[in-house]
């Protein structure tokens, strides 16, 4: 995986707080011999998935969007833990997470302050939680 551009808040996953990279760079952080399927990319933060199962994030987390439980910023690739089903599909909005189960789960974390979690209320979530109102969307 690489990536390239401005850095702030650790966006780039260089485990680096430099503003700017002008050319593309390979991201080191991820385990070895992992298989990188899908990333997605909000404001300031990336949420990959690693083997099929694996969450992996980076960037800014001041809304507990990397789903850590903790509103630190990550400047590098950080295990943010494994889903229960295989190849989810992974959004990222500004400052929030999104992940869709194969099963049809929705789970969302990060910026509440909009109501775009879906559980009716304006908190922000440090941690990913199932949207109850959502049971099967596929």
């Amino acid at each position: 995986v690489y990536s390239w551009g401005r850095g702030r808040y650790g966006a780039l996953g260089h485990d680096d707080n430099e503003t700017n990279h002008m050319v593309p760079a390979r991201i080191q952080g991820f385990k070895r011999n992992a298989i990188i399927s899908r990333i997605a990319c909000g404001r300031w933060h990336s949420v990959a998935l690693a083997n099929s199962r694996e969450l992996v994030c980076w960037g800014r987390n001041h809304s507990g969007q990397l789903g850590l439980g903790f509103t630190r910023d990550s400047e590098a690739p950080t295990f943010a833990g494994i889903t229960r089903h295989s190849n989810p599909v992974i959004s990222c909005g500004i400052a929030h997470t999104l992940v869709l189960a194969s099963s049809g789960q929705l789970l969302a974390w990060g910026c509440g302050a909009h109501g775009q979690l879906g559980y009716g209320d304006l908190w922000d979530r440090e941690d990913p939680v199932v949207v109850p109102t959502v049971q099967s969307i596929i």
